[in-house]
């Protein structure tokens, strides 16, 4: 199934969320991450959606291979389509993430604005981000934004979603930043490494030979967390038609 279908799936069931009484946090995992919120202690079971964001995650899991989605496919699906929506920002350099309240606000919906943003280097804590939000996208990198994420919606004026995006803030200002062969041979790790080798190349040698050696305790944590079920859900709802 082609990545844009599941990402048009996962857009709808982050619509259903965001339709909700109830706060909802919602991420991606990796072979980087999942180490990163592990080792953090990070309470996973509490995100009502874990999608997989990576090739080799996805070997690790197993059969059935869980559906790839990602932020950068599935976030502007999800603001260009819901209408009315209070839009937060929290990630990135100042500079990012200006960049990145420009592009956003031109790609919401009718009736939406993003109406909050701050970067990742201001000490933020989750009390104090403003209410009447209806979406924070938190690009803090795992396992911070994971935590800020959970957190959050324990509190009483959370937004009703909150959604990590990874370096989607950095990324999102640039259109070209992914070509868009990187999506058809699924090579967006290889274009991430060599836009930013410095910061990367230990996530794609090291941190890889650690997942794989920790790979059956990665694949019972993963399958047994609810978010994790509900993206599985939408493997069935597809596999159905």
């Amino acid at each position: 199934m082609h990545e844009n279908r599941w990402a048009e799936r996962h857009s709808a069931a982050l619509t259903e969320l965001l339709r909700s009484d109830q706060s909802a946090a919602a991420t991606w995992l990796n072979h980087h991450t999942v180490v990163q919120t592990l080792t953090a202690c990070v309470p996973m079971n509490q995100f009502a959606s874990v999608g997989i964001d990576g090739t080799l995650l996805r070997l690790i899991v197993g059969r059935p291979f869980p559906p790839r989605t990602s932020a950068d496919l599935v976030l502007p699906i999800l603001l260009a389509r819901t209408p009315w929506l209070r839009v937060g920002l929290v990630g990135g350099t100042p500079e990012a993430n200006a960049r990145a309240r420009v592009a956003i606000a031109g790609m919401v919906s009718d009736g939406s604005e993003v109406c909050y943003s701050i970067d990742g280097y201001s000490g933020l804590t989750a009390s104090e981000v403003p209410a009447g939000l209806d979406i924070l996208i938190v690009g803090l990198g795992a396992p911070l934004q994971d935590q800020f994420a959970s957190e959050l919606i324990r509190l009483p004026n959370s937004p009703r979603l909150v959604v990590t995006c990874g370096g989607w803030l950095d990324q999102v200002s640039v259109p070209t930043y992914y070509p868009p062969w990187a999506y058809r041979l699924k090579l967006n790790w290889l274009v991430r490494l060599i836009r930013e080798p410095r910061r990367l190349w230990r996530r794609y040698s090291i941190d890889a030979a650690i997942a794989l050696r920790l790979a059956p305790r990665l694949r019972r944590e993963v399958v047994r967390l609810p978010g994790f079920e509900a993206i599985m859900g939408l493997d069935r709802v597809v596999t159905r038609q």
